[in-house]
């Protein structure tokens, strides 16, 4: 049996010059605005917890909290971190990221 992988080259007929569609920068967005809640709620139960150990399973708590958002969209943990590295050299796709973040 064949596995077929799936093709995260996107067509050319989108909006980005890094071919992102903008369905893609959509559930980006939304999978950014679930993290930063997540990092906002678990922040402070970090700051209070009282040994390294509750601190550990907070942080833990949270990378699988983080994880599910990007999968809820459909996304891969490897789709999501690559845009965001192309995010992190390219001001024209960081802004779409946060516009879709924003209206998430």
């Amino acid at each position: 049996m064949t596995t077929v992988k799936p093709n995260h080259s996107y067509p050319s007929a989108d909006s980005s010059e890094h071919g992102i569609p903008d369905e893609v920068i959509a559930k980006m967005g939304r999978a950014l605005a679930e993290i930063a809640e997540v990092e906002q709620e678990l922040s402070a139960e970090i700051d209070g917890a009282e040994t390294e150990d509750d601190r550990q399973k907070i942080a833990e708590q949270a990378d699988r909290a983080m994880v599910e958002a990007i999968e809820d969209q459909g996304l891969s943990v490897t789709e999501f971190k690559r845009i965001v590295r192309t995010a992190e050299s390219d001001p024209a796709l960081r802004q779409r990221l946060s516009a879709a973040a924003t209206a998430a």
